[in-house]
């Protein structure tokens, strides 16, 4: 079958192989996207090497693609206990976020459902929840965590 072509913002487009792998033509500015204001993050303390470095390459990727992104507003938090989470979460979503981003220390199935119970059930506030190791280097290579972040800006 004919592949399809991807149309990205500023008149460009992807025609992709067989493979259909869109990872170096989604580096395009998007077609259109909505500027992301009034957003934060919520990260435990001891994630936060990881989160700077993370964050560095996550603004980065969205300057290469013309995403209008606001300073976000920082939770950080000193345990991982899932009520620590839910008390973080409630507090910051008191402060009406149009999004918010939640780092995990592990894949634990009771903090994932506490954060979107709350983002999404209880309060209607899209968000995502990212791994800890999701966002580690491997081998000392940020090329793996540039992947990652252009995969959850996209999500964004």
């Amino acid at each position: 079958l004919k592949q399809e072509q991807i149309l990205f913002g500023q008149g460009r487009s992807n025609q992709n192989d067989f493979k259909a792998d869109w990872t170096q033509g989604i580096r395009n500015p998007m077609y259109t996207n909505v500027a992301l204001q009034r957003w934060g993050i919520i990260y435990p303390s001891r994630s936060e090497r990881d989160f700077n470095e993370f964050m560095k390459i996550f603004e980065e990727v969205a300057r290469g693609q013309n995403f209008e992104m606001g300073a976000p507003k920082y939770s950080v938090i000193n345990d991982d206990r899932p009520r620590t989470y839910a008390d973080a979460l409630e507090s910051f979503c008191a402060r009406d976020p149009k999004f918010v981003m939640v780092i995990l220390p592990n894949n634990n199935a009771e903090r994932y459902k506490i954060v979107k119970t709350i983002t999404y059930v209880n309060r209607g506030i899209p968000s995502q929840v990212i791994v800890q190791r999701t966002i580690q280097p491997k081998k000392g290579s940020m090329a793996g965590v540039k992947s990652i972040a252009t995969k959850i800006l996209i999500q964004v």
